[in-house]
């Protein structure tokens, strides 16, 4: 039974929240509660603030959700076709850091080398164990998901690995084949754990699918990034197969979670849910097609189709600036590609610059053999667990004098948010020429 079946304070609502939240306002009395504001603030966050509750008993409680964000949860469970989802205030930072606590301390984990560095920061609070697989890449040089085999072979080798770790879609929009990875997961009895931050909006486009859909036993999404909801907003999903209660969830989550979660940010979740549910997948479709008829894309696989990755090819600066006479700010930039994101927002004005943009750019050569793009090491060298690092003295050196030493705090540029290096981490000369090239002239390193 998906959950929000039972427990919904205001069941059939078309947004549960929102409908709570007028019921409060109607109801007229002082607001004599956090936050302090109450409800009064100058403009552009004046209309906003009236809506900026905490909880209360009509409005429910984030960590134990009984009433209308039980019932939003439940909607949100049967929209992505989970067996339970579980709202987040804290992006998927929460969700990422709640699905490895479900793991238990210790826990060994097969991870994708491609992961944001809020899930290594978790690894090590958690005192887990990551065992990386080999970076793949396409002919552009952008980072390939991880494929079955690689999977089934890493945990051939590590049948103690609790589960498997990846991200999907990664930044440059490549998806991974979940249902062939999720299938040697099960297997060698271990979980599958996805970070699908950036595609929530999946289930609504063509020609792909979400991984719950494909057999994934935690995902998270981020509602915010590829969706119509304020930032922070994002979703736990878990599927049948995982051996949580909804309970065991809701005390992760609270582990890390703020005891002050923004019922802004779940409100945008919840009108977001309405559209959802109504007219916003058809738009998404729309934007889809107007999106399949730019050029420049040369992703050579299974990719996510509101996203385009043009490859700079080592030449960042130079496509940034032609993106920027165009009046375009991208995603992402860098020695690898620009990424452009597109949404349901995405206006005619907007599309109009970017079919512009093949006129203006330069032509891009094929970068000389002393001038290789950076990429990430492909099986970075731990020297240490995670958290050994984490709360280890350590000192900070430049990077041109790290050569054999441990990195104590991951060294990363957001976005993408991929750690650069990682925390444990034993420096080789390839991270060193790679920190150099994105311009980190110093890291933390243990004494």
């Amino acid at each position: 039974m998906a959950a929000g079946a039972e427990g919904s304070g205001r069941a059939g609502a078309a947004s549960p929240l929102l409908s709570a939240l007028e019921g409060r306002l109607a109801a007229g009395r002082s607001r004599l509660h956090m936050p302090g504001h109450k409800g009064r603030l100058s403009p552009p966050l004046k209309d906003a603030a009236r809506y900026d509750f905490t909880e209360l008993p009509d409005t429910d409680s984030l960590y134990e959700a009984s009433g209308c964000l039980r019932e939003l949860e439940g909607r949100y469970a049967a929209l992505y076709g989970a067996a339970d989802s579980f709202l987040s205030a804290g992006g998927s930072t929460l969700c990422i850091q709640t699905m490895l606590a479900l793991l238990g301390p210790d826990a060994v984990l097969c991870c994708d080398r491609n992961l944001h560095a809020s899930a290594m920061n978790a690894l090590g609070l958690l005192g887990q164990r990551p065992v990386f697989l080999g970076a793949r890449r396409d002919e552009n040089g952008l980072p390939l998901p991880p494929d079955a085999g690689s999977i089934d072979r890493l945990l051939t080798r590590h049948p103690e690995a609790k589960a498997v770790y990846l991200t999907s879609p990664n930044y440059y929009g490549y998806l991974a084949d979940i249902r062939g990875i999720a299938a040697a997961a099960h297997a060698h009895s271990a979980l599958l754990l996805v970070d699908n931050a950036h595609g929530a909006h999946l289930p609504f486009v063509e020609g792909v699918s979400h991984p719950m859909a494909e057999g994934a036993d935690l995902c998270c999404d981020s509602l915010h990034k590829m969706l119509p909801a304020l930032t922070g907003a994002a979703v736990l999903h878990l599927s049948p197969r995982a051996p949580f209660s909804r309970e065991r969830v809701k005390t992760c989550m609270s582990w890390f979670g703020s005891t002050s979660p923004s019922y802004l940010i779940l409100l945008s979740a919840d009108l977001l849910l309405s559209g959802l549910e109504g007219e916003l997948p058809a738009r998404l479709r729309e934007v889809q097609r107007r999106v399949s008829s730019l050029p420049g894309d040369r992703r050579t696989g299974l990719s996510d189709p509101l996203r385009l990755a043009l490859p700079t090819q080592g030449r960042a600066e130079r496509m940034r600036a032609c993106l920027y006479r165009q009046g375009i700010e991208p995603e992402l930039c860098d020695a690898l590609a620009a990424v452009l994101l597109f949404g349901a927002g995405t206006s005619e004005e907007d599309f109009a610059r970017v079919e512009s943009l093949w006129e203006a750019l330069p032509p891009f050569l094929p970068p000389s053999a002393g001038a290789m793009l950076p990429l990430l090491p492909e099986e970075p060298a731990m020297g240490c667990l995670p958290r050994e690092a984490m709360l280890a003295e350590s000192e900070r050196i430049p990077v041109s004098e790290a050569l054999g030493r441990i990195v104590s705090a991951n060294v990363q540029r957001c976005p993408p948010g991929v750690p650069l290096a990682l925390c444990g981490e034993r420096i080789g000369p390839e991270t060193i020429f790679l920190l150099e090239s994105y311009g980190v002239s110093a890291l933390n390193v243990l004494k």
